[in-house]
């Protein structure tokens, strides 16, 4: 829902003045390009954009500035929301309206002012951007319900991030690598766990089983249920269990194919086939070369004679 913006400001108890047309040349640019509440401080689809509207007569909602510096400095003025509208006046080459808010002591009210107009005006806030805003918010002393207000997002939106940077924490710590790019449904799972020991062998079984969001869960309700830290622990290995030889089949990181029989030796054959005699023989370089190659061709002979003879004129 757009504020309104005087009124917010007033509840926020930050003195703020309206000029109608503000100077940009007072605008720090750089400090508030560093200032954005975006990832990518500016869009440049958005600013034509912006100015095309603005050439054409378009009224845009009026910038917010912090006064930053003292009187005497050439650009004191920092852009807490409005980064697009005012780069895109400047290209327009028309006036900006912009609330000056006076110095302010307190950064958590700059924090809020740049997030929450930023979510509510302008290019909006990716879903990234408004947990990461969100999650500094609560850093410096916002409730989670509040922060969540400020960005635009939910209240479980927030409190499961906070849950999924600690069990990412949890996991780093560890040294458990690999945990963070696990699915966020997998690890959404996984961060239920409370015991640490649990859910670092949860975690570790987890990415060598490349477990699945619903084998995540079963495997994080195990755990739940059990007992003791022992108890869960012991849940763990049973389930390892089930899953070893998914977890051997992927050693190595990569699921390794399955090859019958008859494709195998098929295989072996046509690689028999294959050598150059010339080529062999000149590979020889001593007589305990020479010695170890005859004795493998023997029993590769044998190997392949009783294959033979196994499979018949059928």
């Amino acid at each position: 829902m757009i504020h309104d913006t005087p009124a917010w400001l007033d509840e926020l108890g930050v003195t703020h003045t309206l000029h109608e047309a503000l100077d940009v040349d007072l605008v720090d640019t750089d400090a508030s390009l560093r200032n954005q509440a975006r990832f990518d401080p500016l869009d440049q689809d958005t600013v034509d954009t912006y100015a095309a509207a603005m050439a054409a007569g378009d009224q845009f909602p009026p910038i917010i500035v912090h006064h930053a510096k003292s009187a005497k400095a050439k650009r004191p003025y920092v852009i807490l929301s409005g980064n697009h509208r005012y780069h895109a006046a400047v290209a327009a080459d028309t006036k900006i309206a912009a609330y000056v808010v006076d110095r302010v002591d307190d950064p958590t009210v700059l924090l809020r002012i740049a997030y929450q107009d930023n979510a509510t005006h302008g290019l909006a806030l990716s879903r990234p951007e408004r947990i990461r805003h969100a999650l500094h918010l609560v850093d410096n002393g916002f409730t989670q319900a509040d922060a969540a207000r400020c960005v635009g997002a939910t209240e479980a939106l927030v409190s499961d991030s906070l849950r999924l940077r600690g069990a990412r924490e949890r996991a780093a710590d560890a040294g458990i690598a690999g945990f963070d790019t696990l699915p966020e449904s997998v690890q959404m799972r996984l961060c239920r766990i409370d015991w640490d020991a649990p859910f670092h062998a949860a975690a570790r079984l987890t990415i060598r089983a490349r477990l699945s969001t619903p084998q995540a869960d079963e495997l994080a309700k195990a755990i739940k249920a059990a007992k003791s830290e022992a108890a869960a622990l012991e849940a763990v290995e049973q389930l390892e269990a089930v899953h070893r030889e998914r977890i051997q089949s992927q050693a190595g990181g990569m699921r390794k194919r399955t090859i019958s029989g008859r494709t195998a030796l098929l295989s072996a054959c046509t690689s028999v086939h294959n050598l150059h005699q010339p080529d062999v023989v000149r590979s020889v370089i001593d007589d305990q070369d020479a010695a170890i190659l005859r004795r493998s061709c023997v029993k590769a002979i044998e190997k392949l004679q009783s294959l033979a003879a196994a499979i018949g004129d059928r």
